[in-house]
């Protein structure tokens, strides 16, 4: 059995040892070793045993539509091996509306909670890259930036207490056109907590303040509805979808009205049709 080299940071197999520790460890840790002070090692039969799962986590979040201030959500996706096997999404660590309710609490809750799903699936032990578009919060878990807001500290070390029950994790910063999945579902998230947030003020709506006009378009007190392109001409529905990043729209009061009563004239119909 011949010898093996092997990296002494992170205990991997090596073919390209610099290659590799820019790759795993960043161009810092690459320029200690170009200066001798960190060396492959050579060990017996290492190459032989089996490969922990490679886990990639792909997180983000978002707050709107002020920041901060405003309402905190996360988003998170998990390949294993190349292979996508979870995601997940929701409310960040903070309370809706509060001072606490920040895009970095809501970057933090991706990471946590995508953490959490990776323990409670089975993944302790794996070789994790987290990958986000926070560089906040990625440098901070490098240990390049200090954690000193009173509101991220708990939070930074609940990340880290976390990342301990796996064998290696590495944090990588990617662009926002590289995070996609995980943007969207933390949009979603919000768009989520949005229908709930103004279902009970499209109780006040009284149905024949709901007027329907061509196609999928209705009237609703005085302003005018389009569900296809799911938008309102009302000014709650123009500061909540005020930031042009935000790829989901999310509905007001009226707009919630309107899918009510299309529901109830396509049951109409539907019947209609039946009889």
């Amino acid at each position: 059995m011949g010898k093996v080299r092997i990296c002494p940071l992170c205990r991997e197999p090596v073919d390209a040892f610099y290659t590799h520790v820019l790759n795993a460890h960043g161009t810092e840790v690459l320029e200690r070793a170009l200066k001798g002070e960190i060396r492959p090692v050579e060990v017996e039969g290492e190459a032989s045993k089996p490969s922990p799962a490679r886990v990639t986590v792909y997180y983000d979040g978002a707050c709107e539509p002020r920041n901060p201030g405003g309402v905190a959500t996360y988003g998170f996706v998990v390949y294993v091996d190349g292979k996508k096997v979870g995601e997940g999404r929701g409310l960040a660590m903070a309370e809706p509306w509060s001072n606490k309710s920040s895009n970095n609490v809501a970057e933090y809750s991706a990471m946590i909670n995508a953490f959490k799903w990776l323990i409670e699936n089975g993944y302790r032990g794996a070789d994790v890259l987290v990958k986000g578009d926070s560089q906040l919060s990625i440098r901070q878990m490098q240990g390049m930036y200090e954690v000193r807001a009173p509101r991220i500290v708990p939070l930074y070390q609940e990340a880290k207490r976390l990342a301990a029950a796996f064998r290696r994790v590495r944090f990588q910063w990617v662009p926002r056109e590289e995070n996609g999945e995980a943007d969207m579902l933390s949009e979603l998230a919000l768009r989520d907590y949005w229908r709930e947030y103004k279902a009970e003020k499209a109780k006040e709506i009284k149905p024949e303040e709901v007027e329907p006009l061509s196609g999928l378009k209705f009237r609703v007190r005085h302003y005018i509805v389009d569900l296809e392109k799911y938008t309102c001409d009302c000014p709650d529905y123009r500061r909540a979808n005020s930031n042009p990043r935000l790829r989901v729209k999310l509905p007001c009061k009226h707009i919630l009205a309107a899918e009510s009563a299309a529901r109830q004239l396509e049951a109409c119909w539907d019947v209609k049709g039946r009889t």
